[in-house]
């Protein structure tokens, strides 16, 4: 509805800030349904690729860390939850820059076709990819939490998550200059809350601290160094093949 609002508002939306301007009558007809469409279609599955590998770690993680936390093994915990968290960011942060930063190359490669979606698409994925980083570790944190008996911490911090998110999509995206793009600025910030509280929580209630330079800064850096070379791989490598 609120999209609708904007349309209803800026008839020439996609023209204004998209610059297009050849939309067929039926997309122009149901324009809300048709960025929806490219939100949901073009870059959500690409985004949603990286939560469900983590997820994976996160689930076979759970009787290793239950085991050591039944045992009070202080030393087994820590060792076990430094090591999902690092396996988690290892794979979360490098492919969520990487979707950020080659987003529209991606988009181009998959979609030739579409050239208009794409266009719609690329601004929306780059910030999916920077909130997939968030939805990848959340998962696994999620898991955690319910390993060491706190099954209920990470569904308060899911609730207040999607409150979040949903404020945001209201302000945002009833926002003409910013319209289908505040849908995934609001999954970002809800991912963003969620992992923060997860790890605060986590490190609440099992008195484990990881090592923060070994556990998020290097991957970091590593992910960091792998999205500068690929998207300058890119831009050379378009000088030579298309």
């Amino acid at each position: 509805s609120r999209l609708g609002d904007v349309v209803e508002a800026v008839p020439d939306l996609t023209g204004k800030y998209y610059g297009i301007t050849n939309l067929s009558a039926e997309e122009m007809k149901d324009l809300p349904t048709y960025l929806y469409g490219i939100y949901k279609g073009f870059a959500f599955s690409i985004y949603n690729l990286v939560p469900t590998i983590t997820s994976v770690i996160g689930v076979s993680a759970i009787p290793a860390l239950s085991t050591s936390w039944a045992q009070r093994d202080k030393a087994g915990v820590h060792q076990s939850s430094e090591s999902i968290i690092r396996l988690t960011a290892m794979i979360a942060l490098p492919a969520g820059v990487g979707i950020a930063c080659l987003s529209g190359p991606i988009l181009q490669l998959l979609y030739s076709g579409r050239p208009n979606a794409v266009i719609i698409a690329t601004p929306i994925l780059t910030v999916l990819g920077i909130s997939a980083i968030f939805a990848g570790m959340a998962v696994p944190l999620t898991n955690m939490l319910q390993a060491i008996g706190k099954q209920t911490v990470p569904l308060k911090n899911i609730a207040v998550g999607a409150v979040l998110k949903i404020v945001i999509n209201f302000i945002l995206v009833g926002t003409p200059e910013i319209n289908i793009l505040g849908v995934p600025i609001g999954t970002a910030a809800c991912y963003a809350y969620i992992c923060i509280s997860n790890i605060i929580c986590f490190i609440k209630y099992s008195g484990v601290k990881p090592d923060y330079l070994s556990v998020f800064v290097k991957p970091f850096v590593a992910a960091a160094a792998c999205a500068i070379t690929a998207f300058a791989a890119s831009k050379l490598l378009y000088m030579v093949i298309n």
